[in-house]
């Protein structure tokens, strides 16, 4: 799996297989399974989270897979995820990863990594920093409205802001949408 995140190059790749043994079930269709296996990889490593290929995997699987089910579940190393159909839309439910403000130690650590955020969000953007200990990812919430579609991020210019003490899986970016 890892040599196709490489090949493939992605920020990340999901790899779904179905929970049951498929040599000794009748079916391998996804269309009538409700219990799935999801890992993530990036080209370089394997990771135990990742919201947007869950969201995908699980369209695949109610859209084009047609799956019998309103709701599905993913085993995957941080825990049991949930994905529902609800009037129209994919609901997901991950594992409560709680993240915490950073200590002052931490809070120096990041700042350049915090400085790289606020020039991609605009000055006065960062709402609240908090850190998934578990997860070892960084959770920065922007001021609601930030429109995160649009952000122009460069991954090599956060990844040389990176902190020297805290090892961090990923850097996540959130805001209150906007509705136009």
């Amino acid at each position: 799996m890892q040599r196709i995140a490489a090949e493939m190059n992605q920020t990340t790749t999901a790899f779904v297989r179905r929970s049951t043994n498929p040599i000794t079930e009748n079916t391998c269709l996804p269309s009538v399974e409700s219990e799935f296996i999801l890992r993530w990889f990036t080209p370089t490593t394997e990771i135990p989270l990742c919201g947007h290929a869950t969201l995908a995997t699980s369209a695949v699987i109610f859209e084009i897979y047609k799956n019998l089910f309103n709701e599905i579940k993913f085993q995957t190393e941080s825990g049991i995820h949930t994905a529902r159909l609800k009037d129209g839309f994919i609901e997901l439910d991950f594992p409560i990863n709680l993240a915490t403000p950073l200590s002052p130690v931490e809070q120096a650590d990041i700042q350049p990594l915090l400085e790289v955020c606020t020039a991609i969000a605009g000055a006065d953007s960062i709402v609240a920093v908090r850190l998934s200990q578990e997860l070892r990812y960084l959770l920065v919430h922007l001021s609601d409205g930030v429109d995160l579609a649009n952000l122009e991020v460069d991954p090599n210019r956060l990844l040389a802001a990176g902190p020297q003490t805290i090892n961090l899986n990923g850097v996540i970016l959130t805001s209150l949408a906007c509705y136009s």
